[in-house]
């Protein structure tokens, strides 16, 4: 599964839910720190989490089974 959007107010709680169901979560931000942050937060409430952190979305979206976009990014291209 893939959050785009991952460190906002939406994309963090769908990110902390999905660690609970998916094998594998992919974060997506382009805010490094946050998403740092993030997994640091998820890890601690969820130990076995297994996640991956991105910049960009396109990087994973092949492997993905699931994609959840909570962005707010109007007008802006989400993947290419």
């Amino acid at each position: 599964a893939m959050v785009v959007g991952a460190t906002g107010a939406i994309g963090s709680v769908c990110a902390r839910l999905l660690v609970r169901a998916a094998e594998q979560v992919t974060l997506v931000s382009p805010e490094t720190a946050k998403l740092l942050a993030l997994q640091e937060s998820i890890l601690r409430e969820t130990p076995d989490a297994k996640i991956v952190l991105c910049a960009k979305a396109d990087t994973h979206v092949a492997e993905m089974d699931m994609i959840v976009t909570a962005t707010s990014g109007a007008g802006k291209k989400v993947l290419d």
